[in-house]
């Protein structure tokens, strides 16, 4: 190829490359004004919704979604469910809540409750230092009820039978006795057994205190006072001479096991008896 035609052929190159640049700059341009007037008539509708579009329309070029708004973040446009109130609703402040009733209305009621809660407490610290009693060798009663009193703890086993109640206070000089004559009720009802049933108040904000038996003169009475320490050495001092062997144990458990068909047994006034007219065991 001569000088001159390759000179010419070049320019004609450069010729069509300025003017496809040319096109495809128009091109853009148009497409992103497109996109921009697009955007902005989705803005008014979305200003005022009963202009809206339907919701298959579309634009000829681009996406709303596409235009990216000044600070580069996404400017999806949103159609609200209803227009913004010019003046929104401003909820009315709450009155804070007073109480209705004096403080002392359930002063009395309530030191019965915290009585109720710091015994409970003591009752489950004794609880744990009983399980460790052998299950074979023991029976642990929680809550009998004997001639309409409670006994917390019965507990009947190798070295005897013990009444025991939990406290949570020093205990005072007619405590001993009162819970001496519980107990009496108990033996009343062991005709045959041959010892005695052992009293004790067990407890628990001295754990280390040890056992000393406690009785006032002339009241004929008395009770054992430890803490929850000592409980378990306690009960085994007394040795096996009135205890209760395997058997005998096996035995008891079998009475005391609930049966429907049993009278039940006469309590006090006072005492409902929730399970008088229970049906009969199948």
């Amino acid at each position: 190829m001569s000088a001159p035609l390759a000179a010419t052929a070049s320019l004609e190159l450069l010729q069509l490359g300025a003017g496809l640049t040319i096109v495809a700059l128009v091109t853009l341009y148009v497409g992103k004004r497109n996109v921009r007037v697009w955007a902005d008539w989705r803005r008014r509708w979305a200003a005022s919704p009963d202009d809206a579009p339907p919701d298959d329309a579309a634009p000829d070029e681009g996406s709303a979604d596409d235009v990216p708004s000044r600070d580069g973040a996404d400017e999806s446009p949103r159609w609200p469910s209803s227009p913004p109130p010019d003046n929104p609703p401003v909820a009315p402040a709450t009155a804070p809540v007073r109480a209705r009733y004096a403080p002392d209305t359930f002063a009395l009621v309530a030191e019965h409750v915290d009585q109720t809660q710091r015994l409970a407490f003591a009752e489950a610290r004794v609880q744990r230092a009983l399980d460790a009693l052998p299950l074979d060798r023991w029976v642990v009663q929680r809550f009998a009820l004997v001639a309409g009193h409670r006994i917390p703890f019965l507990i009947l086993g190798e070295t005897g039978v013990f009444a025991l109640w939990a406290i949570t206070y020093r205990p005072q000089w007619s405590d001993p006795q009162y819970v001496s004559d519980i107990a009496a009720n108990v033996k009343r009802r062991l005709p045959a057994y041959p010892g005695p049933v052992n009293v004790g108040l067990c407890g628990v904000l001295k754990p280390d205190i040890k056992p000393r038996f406690w009785y006032r003169t002339g009241d004929g009475g008395g009770s054992w006072i430890l803490g929850v320490d000592w409980l378990i050495p306690w009960i085994e001092h007394f040795g096996p001479q009135h205890g209760l062997n395997t058997k005998d144990l096996d035995r008891f458990r079998q009475l005391a096991t609930p049966d429907w068909s049993r009278p039940v047994a006469p309590v006090p006034p006072g005492i409902p008896i929730i399970d008088a007219h229970a049906p009969n065991a199948e």
